[in-house]
């Protein structure tokens, strides 16, 4: 590498000449005496990597990188030194950031490794940088436009130049959708289907809308991009506006017939391509090297065939930036697909009037001897990238001592790499465990995880877990050693043991029983304090089947089938005279199968037996209200019966003998006085009679219900309240107990006491009728409407109330059903004739 300048520092005059005259006929080595002389040589010419010697007068070695690192921090350094000084070391690689340090005496062969390394190390940051540089350059300067988007079709980067070609800005493409910017918006997918079918770069020609609305026609070069792994992530192009090409082939064309034939004997490839990246001119060796005809050239975009679509672009800028020959690597696609590399020298080539035109170049395939470098570097990084990203601290030793070790490592234990090359493996545990795995890793079985206790370099210490193996490295074996921290883990098993404890107390002292059962109806599990009222104890059962516990008790075994099979079963069984209520869910495994069941059971016998007492004290109350309602008529039957029999009696045999007396006299006075005691009798008479039928109507008893209704409503809602009724169906006396007919008729009085108090209804049709053996009576009026869901009626108070008549109907086995709207309400009762319980009738 003599292209490169070492400055070598030493106070020893006899080491610099024997360094110097080591090497002189590999690298370019400039000497100095001190620090300061260093210095002055920095200052005149360029200086690629540093060895410098830690102890001189004046400077030492450290002082002296500081100062250079000041001025030129891209130079790469080596410290030499007699002594091993921490200290020293740490603040060379902190401070100074030194490549390396060697200890003197220092092995010919290790220096120049060194020294290759470090150089090779300073060229890849100088490259990387340029690329860096180059590429940003080129992107925001090529006059192509170039669009990357992801397999969604989603616009994900756009270079500047797509405002020159469609009017876009870039921020106005990111994340919009790419197919409404094509003529034909299937175009992209297509696109995507041949390039994941094919592979490879894509060119088509196909019409775009610019943001204006007009249509432009562009050439576009397309190709997939992937991530690391190889999987394709999206779409890029390299596309321009190629309308007015026809005409440019055409002079192409022309310029290419005028030199046909010139280059047939080359052996690399001359070609010449105009500024629009379309090829002018080729040799025919241009098939030997890549396969293509010249037909596949000449007038073709031949950006096309670079792997890199900005490539060309960016040679063009680069050429006219750098007159002359200039030497260029790329990667091209050859005609079958694969890609090789290419070497390549080019230059402008100009018009009579000293404008440039074009580039002409000749090249060669170089890809053997790149891809020989280019697996060298990768299976480098490709090792460091592995170590790195390992989760677990990896070391690699050599008889015992450390030589590598990668970035969590340092990380988990705190020794920097040079702090951890050179010591003992055994160094990073705690001194008590050390004996056994010195003795595994030489009995050669500690292949096989085994936990140990992990020492860091501040003293503090972590439960670990090792496992290391042989491993053959450039004909030496070495040993291979991962390390992880299992802190957590450890915590874990510790929480999940406390966990278990507290389990394990909570299903014992439950007062309900919990159990598991295994697939087969095996318990796996019966805890908790309620398997006591069975004379049970906790895991008495457990190993048993519930198929022979339970064969008694078919129903719960067939629910317990249907936990089985998927479902969550809740159900309410008696076990001898004990009632329970048990929930029956399904067990599953991480893959989502069913293992078992899990269960819990309640003790639920003093809640039935609640619930029984409840139920018998309904009944009841049912019974006692019916008899309240029937002896409030019976009462009041005989009330009216008392002044029928009675008062009315007696009031009608006066008025008989006054009438008596009247015909017998013949004074005016006499006469007109008894006609007015006459007239207050007979009013009396009648309003006795009002209220001997407001007590209890005599046509029911007497004439039976139809007749009772049809006079009441006559006088009680059209006479005295104007509302018109329609009383229809069968007008005859049904057989009916007169508790019934009392109860029946209480219930139609009070729909259309309802009806006249909150319908607003000018016509009310009643239907009494007996259909199959039921007796069914209509009530429908013209009114409002009202609520009938059963939980508005139950809360409204209308008297008797639709509720008292709902549970009265249903003592009796009948039942209503309420049709309610802004237009009216209609209301149905209906009763069995032949099903009439007789002790209600009582």
């Amino acid at each position: 590498m003599l292209e490169y300048n070492i400055l070598y520092v030493d106070d020893e005059e006899a080491n610099l000449n024997s360094l110097k005259s080591l090497f002189r006929r590999k690298f370019n080595i400039i000497t100095a005496i001190s620090g300061q002389e260093g210095l002055n040589i920095l200052a005149t010419q360029p200086i690629h990597l540093i060895i410098a010697d830690q102890r001189m007068p004046n400077m030492t070695g450290v002082e002296f990188l500081k100062k250079v690192k000041e001025k030129w921090p891209e130079i790469k350094y080596i410290l030499l030194t007699g002594f091993y000084d921490n200290e020293v070391i740490k603040e060379a690689v902190n401070d100074v950031g030194i490549f390396w340090y060697i200890n003197k005496p220092f092995n010919n062969d290790q220096l120049e490794h060194i020294i290759n390394q470090a150089l090779e190390s300073f060229n890849s940051a100088k490259l990387l940088k340029e690329s860096e540089e180059k590429f940003r350059g080129v992107f925001n300067s090529i006059p192509d436009g170039y669009v990357r988007r992801n397999l969604q079709g989603n616009i994900v980067m756009a270079s500047p130049s797509v405002l020159d070609i469609a009017g876009y800005t870039p921020d106005e493409l990111i994340n919009d959708k790419i197919e409404k910017f094509f003529v034909d918006p299937q175009v992209p997918e297509k696109i995507v289907q041949k390039l994941s079918k094919n592979g490879g770069t894509l060119s088509i020609e196909t019409e775009v809308f610019k943001k204006d609305g007009s249509i432009i026609t562009i050439s576009s070069s397309a190709k997939l991009f992937y991530d690391d792994a190889g999987n394709p992530l999206g779409v890029e192009s390299v596309f321009r506006d190629i309308t007015d090409k026809k005409r440019a082939e055409k002079a192409l064309k022309e310029s290419e017939e005028k030199f046909k034939g010139v280059f047939n004997s080359l052996i690399d490839v001359f070609i010449r391509r105009d500024f629009e990246h379309k090829g002018v001119m080729t040799s025919p060796s241009i098939f030997e090297v890549t396969g293509y005809e010249i037909e596949d050239i000449v007038g073709q975009d031949i950006s096309k065939y670079f792997a890199d679509p900005q490539k060309p672009e960016w040679i063009k800028q680069y050429l006219l930036e750098n007159r002359g020959v200039q030497t260029i690597e790329f990667e091209l696609y050859k005609k079958d697909g694969t890609i090789i590399t290419v070497s390549s020298n080019a230059k402008v080539y100009y018009d009579s009037d000293d404008n440039p035109i074009g580039i002409e170049s000749v090249f060669r395939d170089v890809t053997r001897q790149k891809i020989a470098e280019e697996a060298l570097k990768e299976s480098k990084e490709r090792y460091q990238s592995l170590s790195d990203a390992s989760f677990e601290a990896i070391f690699i030793s050599e008889k015992g001592v450390c030589v590598e070790q990668n970035a969590l490592a340092e990380k988990m234990f705190g020794y920097t790499l040079l702090e951890a090359v050179g010591r003992k493996g055994t160094d990073w545990i705690i001194p008590e465990d050390r004996e056994m795995v010195m003795n595994k890793m030489l009995a050669g079985d500690d292949s096989e995880a085994y936990e140990t206790t992990a020492l860091r370099k501040d003293g503090s210490t972590f439960p670990a877990e090792i496992q290391a193996r042989m491993m053959p490295i450039k004909g030496r074996g070495v040993r291979v050693t991962a390390l992880n921290d299992i802190t957590e883990r450890k915590k874990a098993e510790h929480k999940l043991k406390e966990s278990e404890e507290k389990f394990k107390t909570l299903v014992t002292n439950t007062e309900e029983i919990i159990y598991m059962i295994a697939k087969d109806g095996t318990f796996l599990l019966s805890e908790g304090k309620g398997l006591e009222k069975l004379g049970l104890k906790g895991g008495e059962v457990e190993g048993q089947s519930v198929y022979d516990l339970y064969k008694d008790l078919p129903e719960l075994l067939d629910k317990m089938n249907l936990a089985f099979s998927g479902e969550t079963i809740i159900m309410e069984h008696e076990v001898g005279d004990i009632w329970f209520k048990s929930w029956y869910t399904p067990h599953f495994d991480q893959a989502g199968e069913i293992i078992g069941l899990l269960g819990l059971a309640i003790n639920i016998t003093e809640q039935k037996q609640a619930e029984s007492k409840n139920l018998e004290y309904q009944k009841r109350l049912k019974a006692l209200t019916a008899e309240l309602t029937l002896t409030e008529e019976k009462q009041r039957k005989q009330i009216a019966s008392d002044l029928h029999d009675h008062v009315g009696q007696f009031m009608a045999s006066s008025r008989l003998q006054l009438l008596a007396i009247n015909e017998g006299m013949e004074s005016k006075d006499i006469l007109l006085t008894l006609q007015d005691i006459s007239g207050d009798l007979s009013q009396g008479i009648k309003a006795i009679r009002t209220a001997i039928f407001d007590l209890s109507t005599p046509q029911l008893n007497e004439i039976g219900l139809f007749a009772a209704i049809s006079d009441w409503t006559e006088e009680k809602i059209e006479l005295k309240h104007g509302i018109k009724i329609h009383l229809s169906g069968d007008d005859q006396i049904y057989p009916l107990e007169e508790n019934t007919r009392i109860l029946l008729f209480r219930s139609i009085r009070e729909l259309l006491i309802n009806v006249v108090k909150h319908a607003k209804a000018t016509e009310v049709n009643v239907e009494i009728r007996e259909k199959s053996g039921n007796l069914e009576i209509t009530i429908e009026d013209n009114g409002v409407g009202f609520a009938s869901n059963h939980e508005t009626r139950s809360k409204k108070n209308y008297g008797l109330g639709i509720f008292s008549i709902e549970e009265r109907l249903s003592d009796l086995g009948g039942s209503i059903n309420i049709d309610s709207s802004k237009k009216g309400t209609k209301v149905k009762l209906k009763l069995s004739l032949a099903d009439l319980d007789p002790m209600l009738n009582l």
